[in-house]
């Protein structure tokens, strides 16, 4: 991407921007709500606040999760329910749909559903959210993990975000984890390097080492450790260094080295991992070489938004933009609120 093409996506995205500013702003999300869940009878661990469920094969049950309306307007709750992933460097999600990895037998999203995806609560109600839960047929040692988030709208911010379209809500969303076995068996741990590789990775140009965990157990407490060095030298021209991370059952992540320029440069290099899980000390290693063609690193650099060859005054263009946007968005929320406070005078 040429920095003629640069400044014209950068002024595209500044226009969408605009016309979010200059829409009608939502009030802010409905905040004022609850949720728990109603914990049964084959709860596990009873002093955790999320579904930890002993099952057994072709078991059918229902849960159920309330949602309390502790405000004074009539809310619409939107749940939405996720397989357990892990992010970049090892971060917990449960709110994206991620594509299930090969090792996954059995996704959590093939055997629980959403009975309601939109429930409405009226002010001072409380009511239940089900979850229809069919297990497979065959028992299977390790936990199935996902989770079910919650958000909600008021009626007015539902029916302005429909008829609008660009609208500004800062939602808040609360999460239930549902996590599910068959037996209490042990599971080995085990990590496997499936491919070190360059990568453009929110806008930066990057180099990764993609993790898969293809067992059924989550682990906390992780270090991840790492270094990309010129072949043959000690140079060091990316690193990483993350702790308390978490790798989620059965699942794939990248490992992400942030070059020490901002650029990827040709060349053969050693890409150094080391992952530790610090509970007990278990450790994986990796030491792999990673070729980078000139052509490969011209186009991931060209691609960045921001890279050092980029001249300096731009970024300080669009920054000043952006500070102006935001400025000008405090400005209209506060007449709004203003506006809206009037009328509850009269």
């Amino acid at each position: 991407m040429s920095l003629k093409n640069k400044i014209k996506t950068i002024l595209s995205l500044l226009m969408v921007f605009m016309a979010v500013v200059v829409s009608p702003i939502s009030a802010d999300a409905y905040r004022d709500f609850t949720i728990a869940a109603i914990i049964p009878e084959n709860q596990i661990n009873k002093s955790v606040d999320y579904f930890d469920l002993m099952m057994t094969p072709n078991q059918e049950q229902v849960v159920n999760i309330t949602i309390e309306n502790k405000g004074s307007e009539t809310m619409v709750a939107t749940l939405d329910l996720n397989n357990a992933s892990t992010g970049n460097n090892g971060s917990k999600q449960y709110m994206i749909a991620v594509e299930p990895d090969s090792s996954m037998k059995t996704p959590l999203t093939s055997i629980a559903t959403l009975v309601d995806t939109e429930i409405e609560v009226k002010p001072g109600e409380t009511k239940n959210a089900s979850i229809r839960i069919k297990m497979p047929a065959t028992e299977q040692d390790g936990v199935i993990l996902g989770g079910v988030a919650v958000k909600a709208n008021t009626l007015t911010d539902k029916e302005t975000d429909s008829d609008q379209g660009l609208s500004i809500s800062n939602q808040l969303s609360y999460l239930i984890g549902l996590q599910l076995r068959t037996n209490n068996n042990a599971v080995d741990r085990n990590l496997n390097l499936l491919k070190v590789d360059t990568a453009l990775i929110d806008f930066n140009p990057s180099i990764i080492a993609s993790i898969q965990n293809d067992m059924p157990i989550q682990m906390n407490d992780i270090s991840i450790v790492g270094s990309v060095n010129k072949q043959g030298t000690q140079e060091s021209v990316a690193t990483v260094n993350v702790s308390n991370a978490s790798i989620m059952p059965n699942t794939n992540f990248n490992v992400v080295y942030a070059p020490n320029n901002g650029n990827l440069k040709p060349g053969v290099y050693d890409v150094k991992l080391r992952i530790i899980h610090d509970t007990d000390g278990k450790t994986w290693e990796w030491d792999e070489t990673l070729t980078i063609e000139s052509e490969d690193a011209s186009d991931i650099n060209d691609q960045a938004i921001f890279n050092k060859n980029d001249v300096n005054y731009l970024a300080i263009i669009i920054i000043a933009i952006l500070v102006l946007i935001v400025v000008l968005l405090f400005i209209l929320i506060w007449k709004r609120r203003k506006k809206d406070d009037n009328k509850e005078v009269k």
